[in-house]
């Protein structure tokens, strides 16, 4: 009869074949991610990840610009990555389009929401029957989508994200609608009733996109942060295990609780 010591040790033995048969098993997911927030949110699943057999790979995307920027399209088109997180839905498909490359989005996880401001007027109930608002002359569509959401303007059937103003159908309350370069718009605040911005401009003009917002975007906009996968893969185990983490209430959590309102779960 053996004694328990020995079948603890046949028991350690055993468990220790299996974790490192385990190991040798495991599979690389090679993602390029931005340093902040987006890798800080792919990390925080690498326990998950590590549950599933899967080894996570974070590579850092360079800001544009750099001299040590590689477009993450091309690394995942050509096959160095098999994932990357640092781009809108939109623009891995006008990257996908332009260049003929199977790319598409696997689903969005977060948005910096473009917000309406106003320095005179504390909610979008509140600004008069006639007045003026700005828009970013680079994101004109988007903000006009925005504009539409807040109820202030109704753009014609199907326009979505790809308006201009030929698009809009009605102001609703008479406002004069005027397109200038974000540079210009947060030196002119003061003298219009509203400005729809981007996060990046919202906090160089000092204002914070979670309390001086009258007027937020949409978690469902096409702009949320995205990961973008080659359409070839959408039913590869790896990916279908890094949605299912990136989209699920422990991940929102951190996202909520971690940056404070400035990005949000757009799942």
């Amino acid at each position: 009869m053996l004694s328990i010591k020995k079948i603890t040790a046949v028991l350690i033995t055993a468990l220790s074949i299996i974790l490192s048969a385990a190991s040798s098993q495991a599979s690389d997911l090679k993602i390029a991610a931005s340093s902040m927030p987006d890798a800080q949110i792919i990390d925080s699943i690498r326990g998950e990840l590590a549950s599933y057999g899967i080894n996570l790979i974070i590579t850092t995307v360079e800001p544009i610009g750099s001299k040590n920027y590689k477009d993450p399209n091309l690394l995942l088109a050509t096959g160095e990555i098999d994932a990357h997180f640092c781009q809108s839905a939109v623009e891995i498909e006008a990257f996908a389009s332009e260049h003929n490359a199977d790319l598409i989005s696997a689903g969005g996880i977060f948005l910096r929401p473009m917000n309406i401001y106003s320095a005179k007027y504390k909610s979008i109930y509140s600004v008069p029957d006639i007045g003026q608002a700005i828009i970013p002359a680079n994101y004109e569509g988007r903000a006009l989508a925005v504009l539409n959401a807040s109820g202030l303007i109704k753009l014609k059937a199907g326009t979505g994200y790809n308006g201009n103003y030929d698009s809009i159908e009605k102001i609703e309350k008479g406002y004069k609608i005027m397109t200038l370069p974000e540079d210009n718009m947060i030196q002119q605040l003061n003298l219009f009733d509203l400005a729809v911005l981007s996060q990046e401009y919202a906090i160089k003009a000092k204002l914070n996109p979670v309390k001086n917002a009258v007027f937020s975007e949409p978690k469902d906009s096409p702009y949320a942060e995205s990961v973008g996968i080659r359409k070839s893969d959408i039913n590869k185990f790896e990916i279908k295990m890094l949605m299912k983490a990136l989209r699920s209430d422990k991940t929102k959590k951190f996202i909520e609780s971690r940056y404070g309102g400035l990005i949000i779960p757009s799942y």
